[in-house]
């Protein structure tokens, strides 16, 4: 009774803080009224378990109140008590952390830098050591240190007024590398680690879990000091151990090592680690400022505060992307639709993107407008709501960014240098892999796009596998086209896959040990459950079967063993999104094909139109088998198919049944292709064979012109378009 009466007054003021992840412990009511609350839920809890962790709880929210009224003295009495009792009985926990970073703000506030440093540093390194000992899949684990990114922020402020901006910048990868390494450390590898090294490393992680489970299970309850004392004496014991094992580890497999015990990288090494030429761009978005870290080799580590906080940069992305489309939401009712824009809508919107993309330009990169044109390629470490924006597309000085230096993307600086060293960089025999044109039965509507975009969890990929036309799984029939047309580019080694033989055992089967995967499809976002997003696929003759329903979905890619793959081309709409974690950048497919080996990934930021998107992927292919880097390959084919031209000025020629037509020079056609990962491409010699014979036998003995015919007739009539004068906005079939 009188424990849910201390939890009641505990909950009454809500205060932003505590062990739910604090960002800045602001109290939303009264103060007064707040500190009243607390200090009678700690008499309650006091008096049930002294030095508890709801003690140390209470303690907490109070030394809050206290800091945010400027009495200093007691919130840092508030805390430090807080952290006696949590260190006792929750050692190297998220409890912890907090701790050591409210009293990080104290002292901060209180002017002393220094020490504030020290105590953010503590609560990092706290937070790290917690994480790693957290159950759960990745992506809960993900969300989790996503809550407390703020103190990772807090550092990178203080060390910022120390004028540390190479420690500042280290920080800034540390945050955002946690995520992302976790999920290689659990990447099935093959590595020349011992069982007998293997079971060791499983009986210290099951005894260190078991101690800290028991501790937890003391903790609410009236704490037995002695058994306390006994489990952190256990607990050092076993990190000795851990150190001896790490060492064995290390030596008996460096690149196994660097994954389950990454050493943090120097700014400088990490620096030395790029390519000449590469400027690195490192975007952090805090609430109230973002912070652009520019660093390469040769250049001195320089930080440019932008005066925007993460909200209302996140509504000027959202506004941007709102005006590119050709789409607009309409209520009906209770329901949300697509439709497609009317001209007159579609003209206005057209003006304020070009005017919003020379804002969000100037904003984001005129700080190192200078360096851009000097830079042989830009490596683009985007933070929050910056993952939904096409840097490409924003213009500077008037053109595009992309007109001036090729962009790649990536999640962390230090995984994609670290990722560099150790992958396998085996060639597959056979080199290219490609699926179009799939079924999954008898689609209805106008094709065009695409895009499905929609919640869809566990059950209901079989309603959509038996009712795929209520969900729009149109025919997209440049998809196939597109395979056909990349086959020839790559030689007689390449195997195509369309139609019902477009199968996901296909992919699974198939993808592994390939050059490259190419997957022209529909794509399924599931925004709600990154994880259950999928390429859509033909399911097999076994479609009951989940591993054949034709749903590749984003938590069975990590289980594909893709270390030889030097790209996996997603071909579909809105493929590089997901769910963006504060810290952690994106969750979804695009971090799946990367977790599971591929060298990078060429993806998607919104719906993409059918025929410019074909286009565009073939003209990438003739720049990469010429032998072009990856992100110039793309940088090309961007520029070819907003222009129409190609570099020398003469017009693009596109093999039949494309044509180039003028609305492709609007963004929405060319700029939602983003290349994640590794730039490189490693170079092989190899035959190319671009004989009609080969391109009729793989249409299934149809010209281009006819295969479309077929399958855009009566189901579609024409190619996707900007919407029709028209006053009534007819509705997209999506």
């Amino acid at each position: 009774m009188l424990a849910g009466l201390a939890s009641t007054l505990m909950a009454v003021p809500t205060v932003r803080a505590d062990d739910a992840g604090p960002r800045s412990g602001q109290v939303i009511v009264d103060p007064d009224d707040a500190l009243g609350y607390y200090q009678r839920s700690l008499e309650i809890r006091e008096r049930l378990a002294p030095d508890s962790l709801g003690v140390a709880a209470g303690l907490s929210s109070i030394g809050v109140v206290y800091r945010d009224r400027g009495d200093l003295d007691a919130a840092l009495n508030c805390h430090q008590r807080s952290l006696d009792i949590r260190e006792r009985l929750a050692p190297e926990s998220s409890h912890c952390a907090y701790s050591y970073a409210c009293l990080g703000r104290v002292v901060e506030a209180n002017g002393d830098l220094p020490e504030a440093r020290r105590r953010y540093e503590q609560a990092c390194a706290t937070l790290e050591a917690a994480r790693e000992k957290s159950a759960g899949e990745a992506e809960a684990r993900a969300t989790f240190a996503a809550r407390y990114t703020s103190m990772y922020r807090d550092l990178i402020r203080v060390l910022l007024k120390l004028g540390d901006a190479d420690a500042a910048s280290e920080t800034a990868e540390r945050m955002r590398a946690q995520g992302f390494r976790e999920q290689l450390v659990e990447r099935t590898i093959a590595a020349e680690v011992t069982p007998e090294l293997g079971t060791r490393q499983t009986s210290l992680d099951t005894r260190r879990n078991r101690l800290y489970d028991e501790l937890r299970g003391i903790a609410g309850r009236v704490p037995d000091e002695t058994r306390s004392a006994q489990i952190s004496a256990e607990l050092s014991r076993l990190q000795l151990g851990q150190e001896v094992l790490t060492r064995e580890i290390r030596a008996a497999d460096p690149r196994y090592a660097d994954l389950v015990y990454p050493q943090p990288m120097a700014i400088a090494e990490l620096e030395q680690a790029l390519d000449p030429g590469t400027l690195a761009l490192s975007y952090v978005v805090d609430d109230d400022v973002t912070r652009l870290f520019v660093f390469g080799r040769g250049l001195e580590v320089v930080c440019h505060d932008i005066a925007v906080g993460s909200d209302e940069l996140g509504t000027r992305v959202v506004a941007y992307l709102s005006a590119m489309s050709p789409r607009r939401e309409q209520q009906d009712g209770d329901e949300t639709r697509l439709v497609a824009k009317t001209a007159e809508e579609w003209r206005a919107d057209t003006v304020e993107a070009e005017r919003v993309s020379a804002e969000l330009g100037a904003l984001l990169l005129g700080p190192v407008e200078g360096l851009l044109t000097k830079s042989s390629r830009v490596l683009v470490l985007p933070d929050g709501p910056l993952w939904a924006l096409p840097f490409q597309a924003l213009t500077v000085d008037g053109r595009p960014v992309h007109e001036a230096v090729p962009i790649h993307y990536a999640p962390s600086a230090t995984v994609l240098v670290r990722e560099r060293d150790y992958r396998k960089r085996i060639a597959s025999a056979e080199r290219l892999l490609a699926v179009g044109d799939r079924r999954l039965g008898a689609g209805t509507g106008a094709g065009g796009d695409r895009a499905v975009y929609m919640p869809i969890r566990g059950g209901a990929f079989e309603v959509a596998r038996r009712s795929s036309d209520r969900l729009g799984f149109t025919p997209i029939p440049f998809s196939g086209v597109e395979a056909s047309l990349i086959d020839t580019a790559f030689g007689p080694e390449s195997d195509i896959r369309q139609g019902l033989m477009a199968t996901e055992a296909c992919v699974r089967r198939k993808g592994p040990g390939r050059r490259v995967p190419h997957l022209a499809t529909h794509g399924l976002l599931d925004p709600l459950s990154p994880m259950d997003s999928a390429v859509v696929l033909s399911p097999g003759p076994d479609a009951e079967a989940l591993e054949n329903d034709g749903f590749l979905k984003a938590w069975e890619v990590f289980g594909l063993h893709l270390d030889g793959c030097d790209l996996v081309t997603l071909s579909a709409c809105e493929t590089a999104r997901g769910k963006t974690l504060s810290g952690e950048g994106v969750i979804g497919l695009t971090r799946a094909f990367l977790y599971a080996g591929a060298a990078s990934v060429l993806c998607t930021q919104w719906s993409v139109a059918d025929d410019s998107t074909a286009a565009l992927m073939v003209r990438f292919y003739t720049h990469y088998r010429e032998g072009d880097p990856k992100d110039v390959a793309l940088q090309k084919a961007m520029g070819e198919i907003r222009t129409g031209k190609l570099k020398d000025g003469s017009p693009l020629e596109l093999p039949d049944p494309l044509s180039w037509r003028e609305e492709w020079s609007h963004p929405y056609y060319w700029a939602p292709f983003i290349l994640v990962g590794e730039w490189q491409q490693r170079v092989e010699a190899g035959r190319q064979d671009n004989s009609e014979e080969r391109l009729h036998s793989s249409m299934g003995g149809l010209t281009p012109s006819e295969f479309v015919a077929r399958w855009a007739s009566p189901l579609r009539a024409t190619p996707f378009a900007p919407p029709p004068t028209s006053e009534q906005a007819p509705v997209l079939t999506l």
